[in-house]
């Protein structure tokens, strides 16, 4: 009995050192970004981004060694409207030509009860701004052909404003307030 406490220990052990120690790369087949905005103050705008990319340092047991790097290529945007799209990629809204990636780079993870507080540098043109959302760790899993697999639910608000997105503000065309919802999928790199 004494023995095979020994083995079930050193295990686990070996699966929380494996786990502070590798990084996770995103699975983007099952990752999504999306975001939507009030037109006009009533109608919804709802759109997604299709390519972007990124990386995840991740251990429970010590946020403060969290780091999370995400890039989201703007030519992307799908709002399921063709003349919606090629207006966003316009230097009046997103400047996709001059600016073709939205990054995040986080700086610091703080649990709140069951939820985890991202904060980091938002990219969105020229501008870089602090901000500050919510995630829910839904927990990690194996996959024989994949490794380790660690899942997030993510959402929060800018105001486009902040990145000198402001087309249509003064008219009330579009609401500065944009909310965002982020479903992740990591892969432990092998």
């Amino acid at each position: 009995m004494k023995k095979l406490f020994v083995t079930i220990t050193a295990i686990l052990s070996s699966i929380s050192l494996a786990w502070a120690q590798y990084s996770f790369a995103l699975d983007k087949l099952h990752t999504s970004v999306q975001f939507r905005v009030k037109q006009a103050g009533k109608d919804l705008i709802n759109g997604r981004f299709n390519q972007f990319e990124g990386t995840l340092s991740y251990d429970p047991e010590d946020l403060s060694t969290a780091r999370l790097d995400f890039k989201i290529k703007v030519q992307s945007i799908n709002t399921n409207n063709q003349e919606w799209d090629q207006l966003l990629k316009k230097p009046q809204f997103f400047n996709a030509g001059q600016h073709p990636e939205i990054s995040f780079k986080s700086t610091r993870f703080q649990a709140k009860g069951r939820k985890i507080l991202v904060s980091g540098q938002l990219r969105i043109q020229n501008i870089t701004k602090e901000v500050t959302f919510e995630a829910k760790d839904t927990g990690v899993r194996g996959v024989q052909q994949d490794g380790y697999r660690k899942g997030f639910v993510a959402n929060g608000k800018i105001k486009r404003s902040d990145f000198n997105l402001k087309y249509g503000l003064k008219e009330g065309l579009f609401d500065d307030e944009v909310e965002f919802f982020v479903f992740a999928a990591y892969v432990q790199g092998k």
